[in-house]
């Protein structure tokens, strides 16, 4: 049984896209909408749960991609696997990192750095997490975040060793202090190019 929401309010979420909802037990329902993927809803409270980040996401359908007002750039190069952080044109660090690997690619094109981003996830689909995350493309799917770690935030060193490798499941990978500094440091709006 599919139910259709479209630009309604739901639990303080405005619904900006179509969306469909399969009841799939009494508490909770799957959600087909463009640019989302392993999402649910909760029956009972409205709210959206990412299995992917292994976290709620309250806001996932009214957050909007903002044009940028950063003085920030990213640029990442999926064959150097290295992100360079401009301001203006001044390069202000080269971040050695890990794309995805050749069976779950990272995206390549223009983005912007979105309103998603947290401290810290755990993905129980992938027995993994990450410190230091945010989102530049679709709400929480492609992440910058920092080397994976176990449920204990311990950080997995056969996945650590693979930074300088695409390895991830789209997502760039950083080490730890990169991905803190740029959780810390870049704004939402931020452009993001992604080249092969």
């Amino acid at each position: 049984m599919y139910e259709t929401l479209k630009e309604k309010q739901t639990n303080s979420v405005t619904c900006a896209d179509s969306m469909r909802f399969a009841t799939i037990s009494n508490e909770w329902q799957e959600v087909f909408m463009k640019n989302y993927r392993y999402v649910y809803r909760s029956i009972q409270t409205g709210a959206f749960f990412s299995v992917v980040l292994g976290l709620m996401l309250p806001n996932i359908a009214s957050a909007k991609d903002s044009p940028s007002t950063s003085s920030y750039r990213l640029e990442v190069s999926l064959s150097s696997q290295h992100v360079l952080v401009y301001q203006g044109d001044r390069l202000l660090a080269d971040m050695l990192a890990s794309t995805g690997s050749p069976h779950e690619k990272t995206p390549l094109g223009h983005f912007h750095i979105q309103a998603e981003r947290g401290v810290w996830f755990y993905s129980p689909l992938y027995n993994e997490g990450a410190k230091y995350w945010i989102s530049f493309k679709n709400h929480g799917e492609f992440l910058f975040h920092s080397i994976p770690m176990d449920i204990h935030q311990h950080i997995l060193k056969s996945e650590a060793q693979k930074l300088g490798q695409p390895a991830s499941h789209g997502c760039v990978r950083l080490s730890l202090k990169d991905a803190q500094w740029l959780y810390t440091h870049i704004p939402n709006g931020t452009d993001v190019y992604i080249h092969p």
